[in-house]
């Protein structure tokens, strides 16, 4: 297996209170024979809440997105989040 991740976006959504918004792009390559499921774990930091993701993510504890992937044998899979961060 082999992943890369990639911030694909970050804008401030308010000052006051603060929130921020990040965008993340994970690509997963299978170079085995057989399909797999990879779980992607991501730290996020402060009072946050997952926008969007494809495919679905959970909110596995305060600090910790994760997200089920699906990768076919000898292919590759992509999951996209985006998460809002707060103070």
């Amino acid at each position: 297996m082999v992943a890369t991740r990639t911030q694909t976006d970050w804008r401030k959504v308010s000052v006051e209170p603060f929130q921020a918004e990040s965008a993340w792009e994970v690509t997963l390559s299978n170079l085995k024979k057989t399909p797999v499921t990879v779980e992607v774990r991501d730290r996020v930091d402060g009072d946050w809440q997952i926008v969007e993701c494809d495919p679905p993510a959970r909110k596995e504890d305060a600090q910790t997105l994760a997200v089920d992937v699906p990768v076919p044998a000898g292919g590759r899979a992509v999951a996209r989040y985006r998460v809002r961060m707060g103070r």
